[in-house]
């Protein structure tokens, strides 16, 4: 009898451990695709942005020559 209770002990502890992994996968996967998004937003954003460093570094490396 105390090996079946102990089975089951086993396999219901591995079955929260399972659900506990998999509920932090799926937060990691949520947290990932919205960091993702933002900053596939901020790119589009950028790309309107004026270039002011690449502006500064052309007349740099122009006025060496």
């Amino acid at each position: 009898m105390a090996s079946l209770t102990h089975e089951f002990y086993q396999f219901t502890y591995h079955e929260q451990q399972l659900r506990r992994e998999q509920e932090a996968f799926e937060q990691y996967r949520r947290w990932y695709h919205q960091s993702a998004a933002e900053v596939q937003q901020d790119q589009v954003r950028m790309q309107h942005d004026i270039n002011i460093l690449g502006w500064f570094c052309r007349t740099y490396t122009a006025s060496l020559r």
